[in-house]
Parts: C-alpha cells; structure tokens; sequence
C-alpha cells in the first residue's frame, strides 16, 4: 500500500490530502457534517473510491488506506488531528470515542475528565467496556493528582459493571482517599458498596463512616464559606446579598447530597 500512496497522494489537491488525513484518525465512521464546507474535494475522493459514505452520515477510508496514512503521519500531526477528531466526537455526544481520541493525542488528563463528566451518559450508550479499554491503557505517573484518583474511581466503578468487584475493591484500596473531596465521598461509598458485596459488612462500615467523616468536614468548610460571605455582606449593608449566600449555601449543601444519593 506504500509505493501506491506515495504515487497517489502527489496527484490529490491540498483539500482532498487533508479529508484523507483526519479521517485516518478515526476507527469508525466519521460525521460527513463536519467536512460540508468542502464537498466538492469530498465528492472527487469519494468518486476515487478512496472514501466512502456509509448510508448513515458517516465517512470511512478503506482499511488498509487508512493504516498506511496513519503511520506515515509525523507524531505532531497525528496528535492534532486526534485532538481535532476528539472535539468533533464530543460535538456529536460521542464522549467514550472523544476520550480515546484526547488519549492518543497525549492529552491523557483531558480524556479521563471528558468521560467523567459524561460517564453516566456513556454507560448508558453501552460505552462501558470501550471506556475500560482505554482507561486500563493510560499510566497514572502521567496524570494530575486529582485526576489520577477521578481515575481509579472511574475504574472501579467499571470493573464493578463487568462483575468484577475484587478487582474493583482492589483499585480503590491502593489510592489515597483521605482528602476531604467529592471524589473521596463517592470512593469510600462504592469501596462500602464493594466490601458489604464481598461479605466484608464490618469493612463496609468503616468505609460508610470514613465518607460520612469527610461529608461532614465538606459541609462545615462550605457552611464557614458562605457564612463569612453574608457577615461581610452584611458589614456593607448588603442584606440582599447575604440572604443570597445563605441561599447559596443551602443549595450546594442539597446539591452535594443530592450527588451522593445519586451514587
């Protein structure tokens, strides 16, 4: 396939070159929406047989086309056009598969929070397995303290959706969920969830107290939060205003509990 691409690709315009390299990007059908402003080198690669539409608004390059630009990318290139392909999956509510595109491109941070944010969506998509298969690839050294442990969460709780909850028990046990952070609240709830399953009820226990613990020391910092907010608002005469942080405050307590119901 070599030889053939390197006497093909000199005969194709700039335009048609550049379709044929952010499609080699993706491993399934891309949205044809987002190359509508160049239809008419679209439709002479299309007419070459050199891309296809899949009936359901989706591009594909063959398979053996598609391997052969991929390797022959520089690695500066391939990382900008799987971050360009990252946001058009976004754009098109595809998380799991935007997730894989920011990992490629390096942007390991960026993938793991995009499928945070949208892991209950996803899960719903039938995403899970796909997520786990990426997720498994990427090393923790490279993450951000935070996102590391939004990892071993997102982990855990997918290994708990394959049956696999020893394991999943196992992820959560090796990281540090001493920090008074959501991410904590919901670690320490699935590691009870995980040891009551596993026939560890006094384990389980402690876990539930350890979350609670740290709920309570979140409320009291958020309560201190919005309480030192109105007394100033009220030193400047700003009623409104402080009745609106203690509003503020009930809400963010309603909405942390709210969350971890949701667990």
């Amino acid at each position: 396939m070599l030889p053939l691409l390197h006497r093909l690709l000199p005969r194709l315009t700039t335009a048609e070159r550049r379709i044929l390299q952010q499609l080699a990007v993706f491993r399934s059908a891309a949205p044809v929406d987002h190359w509508q402003a160049e239809e008419e080198a679209l439709h002479a690669l299309v007419k070459q047989r050199l891309v296809q539409r899949d009936g359901q608004g989706g591009l594909l390059l063959l398979p053996a086309l598609r391997r052969a630009l991929y390797d022959e990318m520089l690695a500066d290139l391939r990382a900008r056009l799987h971050r360009e392909a990252a946001q058009i999956r976004a754009t098109h509510g595809e998380y799991t598969a935007g997730a894989y595109h920011l990992w490629r491109a390096g942007d390991e941070n960026g993938a793991v929070q995009l499928w945070y944010l949208h892991q209950q969506q996803e899960v719903r998509r039938g995403q899970a397995n796909a997520a786990y298969a990426i997720f498994r690839e990427i090393e923790r050294h490279r993450l951000k303290p935070r996102t590391r442990k939004a990892l071993d969460l997102l982990q855990a709780t997918l290994l708990q959706y394959q049956g696999n909850v020893k394991q999943g028990l196992a992820v959560l046990a090796a990281a540090d969920w001493s920090d008074p952070s959501e991410l904590a609240i919901q670690a320490r709830l699935l590691e009870g969830r995980f040891q009551d399953e596993l026939g560890y009820p006094d384990a389980a226990l402690t876990s539930f107290a350890a979350g609670a613990a740290t709920i309570g020391r979140l409320l009291d910092q958020l309560t201190n939060y919005h309480f030192r907010a109105g007394m100033a608002h009220i030193r400047q005469k700003e009623n409104r205003a402080a009745w609106q942080a203690l509003q503020r405050a009930e809400y963010a307590i309603n909405a942390l509990r709210g969350n971890l119901f949701e667990q």
